[in-house]
């Protein structure tokens, strides 16, 4: 409908995820309008593109990508368009070297 166009939100947002290192981490979102400037924070600060970030962009979808995600890395990740945030946290598994039994 006519009133549905002008309506902005998030229709998919991020989700919590779960990673075991060093693995990588994909966060994914929708907003309803397509093609806005969004920012990206993990933990509070701005994202850079660099090898260990990268976002991407397509339409109204919107990713980061967190690669070789250690224990350090976890936190509250955000996707920001104007007044509009949708939040989810990284929780990074660290990998164990042994497997103790415990009897």
């Amino acid at each position: 409908t006519f009133h549905n166009y002008f309506q902005r939100e998030w229709t998919v947002p991020l989700k919590d995820l779960k990673v075991t290192e060093p693995e990588e981490a994909i966060f994914e979102c929708e907003f309803s309008v397509p093609n806005v400037d969004v920012k990206w924070t993990v933990k509070g600060k701005p994202v850079e593109s660099s090898p260990k970030c990268s976002v991407k962009a397509d339409g109204k979808k919107h990713e980061l990508t967190v690669t070789k995600c250690r224990p350090a890395d976890q936190g509250q990740v955000t996707c920001t368009y104007g007044d509009f945030t949708t939040t989810a946290n990284l929780d990074v598994q660290r990998k164990c070297k042994y497997n103790y039994k415990t009897w």
